[in-house]
């Protein structure tokens, strides 16, 4: 009877022992199924532009705005330090719109409105190359923990809030350029961004605010 005890709890153990180590197995395989389809589905997407890139990194490492009157909260989309990793696609905007913009922006605006629509079609990826300080590419992933306030980071205050970009639109002789970027802070603010090439560095030139919603 003592050996068949020591056998039937023997077993038992062994049996728990390999329950333990299936669902072990099976929730890392659930993780790095979840892994792969979510970077599977951004694998699909291509990638900005090295020009898309140069517009990003002048924009970020900008270290005196223009001297015009800027709308509110930009400063902080300048300062911003977490990019989102997918692009922001172009929303339909009616002529009249496209006509405001462009006594803002000036002559030529509607080619390179044009151009900055037709690169904005689709979802475009932004990878680690955007040369600004201490600036990091935040994942859909990450992006997704944050609105649920389940990740945990540096206080805002001390980094900026995340940014999503648009892909940029170029003039024909290539000096001009466009793109839309969201600021998501104490306020989610959108906005037309034109820069301009100065001693084969972008500059900011001008900006027109798009949208502002305040929580």
């Amino acid at each position: 009877m003592r050996i068949n005890h020591y056998c039937s709890k023997y077993e038992s153990n062994v049996l728990f022992g390999l329950s333990r180590w299936f669902w072990l197995i099976v929730l890392i395989q659930c993780f790095s199924i979840q892994g792969k389809c979510q970077s599977g589905e951004n694998d699909k997407l291509k990638e900005v532009s090295k020009w898309d890139y140069a517009v990003y990194t002048s924009f970020f490492a900008t270290e005196k705005l223009p001297a015009i009157e800027l709308p509110r909260f930009f400063e902080q989309a300048v300062k911003a330090r977490k990019v989102y990793e997918n692009t922001v696609i172009a929303k339909a905007i009616k002529p009249e719109e496209i006509a405001e913009l462009g006594k803002t922006f000036g002559e030529g605006f509607d080619s390179l409105y044009k151009d900055y629509k037709n690169n904005n079609t689709d979802e475009f990826i932004v990878r680690e190359r955007i040369l600004a300080p201490d600036l990091t590419i935040l994942t859909k992933a990450e992006k997704g923990k944050r609105l649920s306030g389940k990740l945990v980071e540096v206080p805002s205050h001390l980094t900026g809030e995340y940014v999503s970009l648009s892909r940029a639109g170029f003039n024909k002789k290539g000096d001009k350029a466009l793109f839309y970027i969201t600021w998501s802070g104490s306020a989610v603010t959108s906005y037309y961004v034109m820069m301009q090439k100065q001693d084969n560095k972008w500059v900011i030139k001008n900006v027109e605010m798009d949208n502002m919603i305040i929580f």
